[in-house]
């Protein structure tokens, strides 16, 4: 069987992945100068929910590199290419994070960390610490539950979707991640379960995952394309309702439909909005996006400490965030550059 045609990018979708990866970022920040401080400080950056932009960019994306044809993709190599994509920085960080928990609690004279049982190394190195019926609360590296799921995800969700394709209508694609996701929303809001780990997380992931591939397949298909000023529209709105949602409420799960709207309406952009997310700066965040996601938190923690350490936290959450983001992004590019790249790439021929 023939390997997969080369990739054909969309810029302004790794500029919209970039955008995704920093709003999780600043929303991690602030929770970790919050907890860390002690100081009653507003919770100003409400970035959680971008983790379901990321799903449904996947599902667009891999449906964009690997549907062409039901007769020439080869399985062993896709499955080579997204262990080899995720699993080696996965490991490297969560390894990291374990380090991390460890240090602390011997800093703090405490015992050995709850999080640090064989269990718990197995679900890691599985990647099965958020999946249903297995997940423990113990995440190494809090991130990455939604590592676990998004790559069950491609495992279980995209075969699906790849031999169905043909057979299976734009529209009607439509009306079932749309039906789906109408679904999910009242079920995140009001069933008892958690939205990051087990069920709620990996139906979170499968349905995200199935409105990218509905948004690609009406993308593709001679469909009329949204205005910039629709575009801006709706993204103005996800952002609005990310950030201004009543305190009352987990989270604001009624913005969901909006983001595969989003990522149909960027994709087939040619606007001024279209040339910022496709620019240098909004690019490199989404080349490194990965890197970002992952590695975040453990810097996080060490600035914590040093903050904690040096008395700084009195000087505010700007500042916290200033000098985090200041770490975040060049060491991301050296983990992207340096460690993600060539794992991937050695991993990779491995497997092939």
């Amino acid at each position: 069987m023939s390997s997969p045609p080369p990739r054909t990018d969309i810029p302004s979708l790794t500029g919209l992945r970039g955008v995704a990866a920093l709003m999780v970022v600043l929303y991690h920040a602030n929770e970790s100068f919050i907890r860390a401080s002690g100081y009653a400080s507003p919770h100003i950056f409400h970035g959680r929910l971008f983790v379901d932009l990321f799903y449904v960019l996947s599902g667009f994306v891999l449906c964009h590199v690997y549907v062409t044809d039901t007769r020439n993709i080869s399985w062993r190599k896709f499955f080579a290419a997204r262990v080899a994509r995720v699993y080696p920085l996965h490991v490297l960080t969560a390894l990291l994070g374990a380090a991390g928990l460890y240090a602390l609690s011997k800093m703090s004279g405490q015992g050995l960390p709850p999080e640090l049982t064989i269990g718990q190394a197995i679900r890691e190195l599985t990647l099965t610490q958020a999946m249903p019926f297995i997940w423990k609360d113990l995440i190494w590296n809090s991130p990455s539950w939604s590592i676990s799921v998004e790559f069950y995800t491609y495992v279980l969700i995209f075969p699906i979707i790849y031999i169905w394709l043909h057979r299976v209508r734009p529209s009607t694609s439509v009306l079932i991640s749309g039906t789906l996701m109408a679904a999910l929303i009242p079920f995140l809001f009001f069933a008892d379960i958690h939205p990051a780990r087990g069920a709620g997380a990996f139906l979170r992931a499968s349905i995200g995952f199935l409105a990218g591939w509905s948004t690609w397949l009406v993308w593709k298909s001679p469909a009329k394309r949204l205005r910039p000023s629709t575009v801006l529209a709706v993204m103005v709105a996800l952002f609005a309702g990310t950030q201004f949602y009543p305190t009352s409420l987990d989270d604001p799960w009624y913005v969901l439909p909006l983001m595969p709207v989003l990522v149909y309406g960027i994709a087939g952009m040619t606007s001024p909005l279209d040339r910022i997310l496709s620019g240098r700066v909004l690019s490199y965040l989404g080349l490194v996006s990965y890197s970002v996601y992952l590695i975040h938190p453990l810097i996080l923690k060490a600035t914590q400490v040093v903050f904690s350490r040096m008395g700084l936290f009195q000087y505010g959450m700007g500042l916290f965030i200033a000098v985090s983001l200041a770490l975040i992004i060049p060491c991301s590019y050296v983990s992207w550059r340096f460690f993600e790249l060539p794992s991937r790439d050695w991993l990779k021929r491995r497997l092939d």
